[in-house]
């Protein structure tokens, strides 16, 4: 974060030095345990309860700096880290995460992390739906069937069910984060209530294990998550989870809380209907979108603009429809009468159960852009419902608005037009 332009994704040589003098372990300023001792000779602070992080301690000292900034920002005592791992146990296995004590709000806070290895791409691909039903609404005919209706189902991602399974399992095991959670009815529990966060494939794991949570401790756990995948739960547990006032914060077009098989689907007819009607053959098609490409990209299109221009003449111009053009495309000619013959019925079964993004949306949208960079300079925040979330748009800019520094920028942002 500490190493790029404000609100960008491009790297300042200047702030990535700096950074990197920070990050070094005897630069850190950061507190620990009176029971852990320190390091290099004492020249490195101690180090906390911690497991899997490197040698050094970055990942620690990193969650360390990022706390006391926040303190310092908010003015308040920052949280107490109880328990953290950064180790990869393996696919469909939680991933990395900590839990915080905050003693002056009372509250346990568990944080997931996203998606950062190869194990945690799996995690995400493995978007099979699985019958789910963390609040007791199914009836005993749907508990047998364990239908995936897209009204009425009640089914999640069978991946990160399956971490989130696994991380409840590791919660309870680790007796100093067990004794912390707040049971129902108990009047000695410091903390009352659980906020279960993360972020990309964290915020789903997150979500999911706050609904399991919920099974034992009741209203005491709450969920944020901050650009949670498209596909995550059915529309039947994602209207509860919003109804229980669980709230996700997705950064404009980012295309991860847009991604789901469903909407992949509808973005492969889509691209096949276009083809259709496209008279231009695959070099143009590769040479319009290098063109488009460069005109995208931030600093490329202010440098590379007449190169981005020759691309795009020698791809034919910009594209036109022309239905006359399927004539020539046997395979598409092909679909189009199967999707004739099949009928509507037919037709909806291709289709994979719709999943949603779970809670209320927080949509963070920018106002105000720096052309050169695409920086946004003012957001505002607006409800948004799943539904409007169904379209991926692909983009450089989709991709780049996922990143942790970005959507920062974009909350503090939106946070000063709320004041003003």
């Amino acid at each position: 974060n500490d190493s790029v332009y404000p609100g960008t994704s491009v790297i300042s040589p200047m702030r990535f030095l700096k950074a990197l003098c920070r990050a070094m372990p005897c630069c850190q300023q950061v507190a620990a345990p009176a029971s852990s001792t320190a390091t290099c000779l004492g020249m490195c602070p101690p180090r906390g309860p911690t497991k899997g992080d490197w040698s050094w301690a970055g990942n620690e000292y990193a969650l360390h700096r990022s706390l006391l900034a926040d303190a310092q920002r908010t003015g308040k005592d920052g949280p107490e880290l109880l328990w953290a791992t950064w180790e990869v146990r393996g696919v469909l296995k939680a991933p990395p995460y900590a839990v915080l004590l905050d003693r002056q709000r009372q509250e346990l806070v568990v944080v997931v992390r996203g998606t950062l290895n190869l194990e945690d791409c799996i995690a995400d691909l493995a978007a099979q739906p699985c019958f789910f039903d963390p609040f007791g609404m199914a009836t005993a005919q749907e508990a047998s069937s364990k239908d995936f209706d897209d009204e009425t189902g009640l089914f999640a991602h069978y991946a990160m069910l399956a971490c989130a399974e696994d991380l409840l399992e590791q919660l309870h095991e680790n007796p100093k984060v067990r004794e912390m959670l707040p049971v129902s009815g108990s009047t000695l529990a410091v903390a009352k209530r659980v906020v279960v966060c993360g972020h990309s494939l964290g915020a789903g794991v997150a979500c999911l294990l706050a609904m399991l949570l919920r099974r034992d401790l009741g209203d005491a756990v709450c969920y944020i998550g901050f650009e949670p995948p498209g596909g995550l739960l059915s529309k039947r547990l994602a209207r509860e989870t919003a109804r229980l006032g669980w709230i996700s914060a997705v950064c404009a077009n980012d295309w991860i809380s847009r991604l789901s098989i469903r909407s992949m689907q509808s973005l492969r007819e889509r691209v096949l209907d276009e083809l259709s009607k496209c008279n231009r053959s695959k070099l143009q098609l590769s040479l319009l979108a290098a063109a488009g490409l460069l005109e995208q990209t931030p600093l490329l299109s202010q440098f590379c603009w007449p190169f981005a221009a020759l691309l795009q003449r020698l791809g034919g111009g910009p594209l036109h429809s022309d239905d006359l053009a399927v004539e020539s495309k046997p395979y598409l000619v092909k679909r189009h009468i199967e999707r004739q013959s099949r009928g509507a019925d037919a037709d909806d079964d291709m289709w994979f159960p719709e999943l949603w993004p779970p809670g209320r949306i927080a949509y963070f949208r920018p106002t105000t852009e720096v052309l050169w960079s695409q920086q946004a300079t003012a957001w505002v925040t607006e409800w948004a419902r799943p539904e409007d979330l169904e379209e991926i748009i692909i983009s450089y800019r989709s991709v780049e608005l996922h990143f942790p520094n970005i959507i920062l920028d974009a909350y503090d942002k939106a946070t000063k037009d709320v004041k003003s």
